[in-house]
């Protein structure tokens, strides 16, 4: 799957309800392969360093920007290796 089709995916997911079905979502994540498992807390990091890069923004991802800018300042070693 091409990065594009990922996100149009994630974003349908998102978009159609994940409030109510994410933490269920994650959990299932947690009967994955655990090398598939890292590869999806590397996702998760990298999409944190990206929101926390993030100059303008506005008051519906505010919150989130800030959330991540805090974790990458609790958190300066974020290498994650791949076995």
């Amino acid at each position: 799957m091409k990065p594009e089709e990922f996100v149009k995916t994630f974003s349908q997911f998102v978009n159609s309800g994940f409030r109510s079905s994410g933490q269920e979502a994650a959990a299932l994540c947690m009967n994955d392969h655990p090398t598939l498992q890292q590869g999806m807390m590397c996702f998760c990091v990298a999409f944190i360093e990206e929101m926390a890069k993030k100059q303008h923004v506005d008051l519906r991802n505010e919150a989130s920007r800030d959330l991540a800018r805090q974790f990458i300042e609790a958190c300066p070693e974020r290498a994650l290796p791949f076995i």
